[in-house]
């Protein structure tokens, strides 16, 4: 009983902005915050520790709601701290932002990778390594083929890509930017899939044609915003 009462503790945000205060108190340069829900059970890897401490019905994750609510909180103590929130789950002092990352939010990217599973990017082709140790092993002493290459992806793919990411920030996307490398129309679709979302507050146009999600609501519905827009796109490449 004793352990369902701390998880019911646990699931009031008020009660975690001390948690904050540890954070703000060393204090990191980078944060990224991440939480798992009741509904994505599966996000949850057996050996880890939250997997461990997972037991149905003894130590139940937060329901969505409370969700929402820890991340209106990380928002609120953070950002008065100093930090910026530059991603929708990351979290930065002054110089902090992590290069690394905003390598792949970039338009058409190109990377290097190497180990187990690792993807690059190059030319357009998305290039993965085996996953398994022993098939990784073959690989590297063989120096075979990698696993999708010569795989290019289309314009759209890489404009689908690109407009995911740039939502995902608070630089948002530029549509000036997306007309220039993908067309008038394209623009066009993305503006009147992000309408329902402008005027109920969670997105927003800023000056120079800036598309960006407010913070925290916006961010919170990313998923329902980039699927709208997803669906413009789509219906716009169907019309051509």
């Amino acid at each position: 009983m004793a352990r369902n009462k701390r998880s019911a503790r646990n699931e009031r945000p008020a009660q975690n902005e001390r948690r904050f205060a540890i954070i703000i108190i060393l204090p990191l340069p980078l944060l990224s915050l991440f939480i798992n829900t009741r509904t994505s059970l599966t996000q949850l890897e057996k050996n880890t520790f939250f997997g461990r401490r997972y037991v149905t019905g003894e130590a139940p994750l937060p329901s969505s709601e409370m969700c929402a609510e820890f991340y209106r909180l990380a928002s609120r103590v953070l950002l008065r701290a100093g930090y910026e929130k530059y991603e929708i789950s990351s979290f930065a002092l002054k110089g902090g932002r992590s290069s690394h990352n905003a390598l792949y939010w970039a338009h058409d990217p190109a990377w290097y990778a190497a180990g187990c599973g690792a993807s690059s990017r190059l030319e357009g082709r998305r290039v993965t390594r085996p996953r398994e140790l022993d098939k990784y092993r073959n690989f590297v002493a063989s120096l075979g083929e990698v696993e999708g290459e010569g795989e290019r992806e289309s314009k759209e793919e890489v404009a689908e890509d690109f407009v995911m990411t740039a939502l995902r920030t608070a630089d948002g996307l530029d549509l000036g930017f997306m007309e220039r490398e993908h067309g008038v129309a394209l623009r066009g679709s993305i503006e009147e899939g992000a309408k329902f979302f402008i005027d109920n507050g969670m997105a927003e146009m800023l000056e120079g044609a800036r598309l960006r999600l407010t913070d925290p609501e916006g961010f919170l519905f990313s998923n329902s915003v980039i699927s709208e827009v997803f669906v413009a796109m789509e219906g716009r490449e169907r019309a051509d």
